[in-house]
């Protein structure tokens, strides 16, 4: 880990949000390779839960690149920076929607042949991807500070976690359909994170939160259900 102290210029909470992502990407990757067992099945949980990794991915990705940029005394990586963190964020709603609709499909079903439903389930998160692009104009949200060039709250930045809390909410109740145990821990990592993402703009660590409870998944749900089908 070397390379990453020759990051000094980057500062410690930027370099610790580096570490916990390339930790994410990783986690992600080799979940990926795991999945690809039963990801063939073609079923819409695979489907969504393949995505959620993609997602995750991405994030971890998004993020590594703005805690590289965060800081610089550069308009233009500034400019840059606060571009790509308008993706983090989309990339969380959209998170957050397909987990929720991953639990439904899980415990309730019925989603498979019917994109009304899915699209329903959805439709906060399109709304909170229009609210995320008004920050383009509004600076609401976040915005990067035109003296040191970085990444600051805004006066509504709160906002950014109210759909996202309601979709946990969801996966807790239709979790609580299925009875997973460790998977309770998933819904745990982000619910914390998004507390500590509200209370402490610190070190990011969204996307391995997200990686973590991807595995639980994995291990609990998905993959387990997968065997339990080639033994019928």
């Amino acid at each position: 880990m070397d390379w990453l102290m020759e990051l000094s210029y980057i500062g410690e909470t930027n370099r610790l949000s580096l570490m916990f992502n390339l930790a994410a990407v990783f986690i992600v990757i080799g979940i990926i390779w795991q999945t690809g067992i039963y990801r063939e099945r073609g079923r819409l949980e695979d489907k969504l839960f393949f995505m959620m990794e993609i997602m995750v991915l991405a994030m971890a990705i998004v993020d590594m690149s703005s805690s590289l940029m965060n800081g610089q005394d550069n308009p233009y990586i500034g400019t840059a920076n606060f571009v790509i963190n308008h993706g983090f964020f989309i990339l969380f709603a959209l998170i957050c929607g397909t987990l929720a609709l991953f639990f439904i499909q899980r415990a309730v079903g019925g989603l498979e042949d019917n994109k009304r439903k899915c699209l329903n389930v959805m439709i906060p998160v399109f709304a909170q991807i229009v609210l995320i692009l008004s920050n383009i104009l509004t600076r609401s949200f976040f915005y990067i500070d035109p003296v040191t060039y970085a990444y600051t709250r805004g006066s509504l930045y709160w906002v950014l976690y109210v759909v996202p809390f309601i979709y946990v909410l969801i996966g807790v109740i239709m979790i609580s359909r299925i009875n997973p145990v460790s998977v309770w821990l998933f819904l745990l990592l982000v619910a914390v994170r998004l507390v500590l993402g509200f209370l402490h703009n610190g070190v990011s660590s969204t996307p391995v939160c997200f990686a973590i409870g991807l595995a639980y998944i994995q291990i609990h749900i998905s993959l387990r259900s997968f065997y339990e089908e080639e033994k019928k």
